[in-house]
């Protein structure tokens, strides 16, 4: 088990440094001294379109600095033995994976916290979350030290390259791949899905970085646009992996492009119609059409 630990203060010019500390195999024994495997300090700058809860977006803003940006637990890692002490309540409620499986939305009922912790909630859902009080940290040197400054002008996000572009997950979307493909042999209400173990959640994210580069955007029909606006909006964009028989609908957001949700490709599915070869009714051979 690793882990990552973070105090966020805030500076009197409006600012905010985040210590920071990684540590290995926490659960192992190790001789004295035992230093961090790495640390330092972030210094952040929010933009000014960001007015409530600065200190805690701030905070959230260097977790993904150093899990997506410095990569400092390793490339292509997710959430799988990791530990993430944060200094902020309203960030582990926003992760609580009791309500992340049964709501898709956490506790918090802070929107802007919920939208900058996506990344957590998706990619990094293993990762277990627990807060660490100020008087608990230790400030220790670590075996190497490492200084950033970041200056955040957009959500901080995770996406998964595709033929429509960059494309992040929802965390409704990432609900839908575990009970509908993953998990589906274990779901007993598709509206609960606390009884399915975390790792099928890293499973499925898995699952998305394999298909969705090698999906394909189809055009929808006319009708199904139309019912696909009046239920996700205007932009709406589709993709489909033929051989694993998925339908991704993304939609675009202020944030860029992001998967809303995923449905099961088959005979009754209008979406992907005009992609689709013939099927035989009786003697005749019937084309899907909207």
């Amino acid at each position: 088990m690793d882990k990552l630990s973070v105090l966020t203060t805030t500076n009197s010019d409006g600012t905010f440094n985040t210590r920071w500390q990684w540590w290995q195999n926490i659960n192992l024994t190790h001789e004295k001294p035992w230093l961090p495997k790495a640390g330092g300090v972030i210094a952040l700058s929010l933009a000014p379109k960001w007015t409530e809860d600065r200190a805690i977006l701030a905070e959230v803003c260097a977790i993904h600095h150093l899990l997506c940006i410095e990569q400092i637990h390793g490339a292509h890692r997710l959430g799988v033995n990791m530990e993430i002490e944060v200094s902020f309540g309203a960030i582990r409620k926003a992760l609580l994976k009791g309500s992340l499986k049964k709501t898709s939305k956490g506790e918090t009922d802070k929107q802007h916290v919920a939208l900058f912790t996506k990344f957590l909630a998706t990619k990094y859902f293993e990762a277990n979350i627990s807060v660490l009080r100020q008087d608990k940290w230790m400030d220790i040197e670590a075996q190497k030290t490492k200084n950033f400054s970041v200056l955040v002008n957009s959500v901080p996000l995770v996406s998964i390259e595709t033929i429509a572009g960059s494309v992040s997950i929802s965390r409704h979307a990432l609900n839908r791949i575990v009970e509908r493909r993953i998990a589906k042999d274990l779901i007993q209400d598709a509206d609960d899905l606390t009884s399915v173990p975390d790792e099928k959640w890293t499973r499925a994210w898995k699952f998305l970085e394999l298909v969705l580069p090698a999906s394909t955007q189809v055009k929808i029909p006319t009708k199904e646009l139309h019912r696909i606006s009046r239920r996700y909006g205007q932009g709406t964009t589709v993709l489909w992996h033929q051989s694993s028989q998925c339908v991704f609908i993304l939609k675009w957001e202020p944030h860029g492009l992001e998967m809303v949700t995923m449905t099961n490709d088959n005979e009754y599915n209008k979406i992907t119609a005009g992609h689709k070869a013939p099927r035989q009714y009786g003697q005749q051979l019937v084309y899907d059409r909207a």
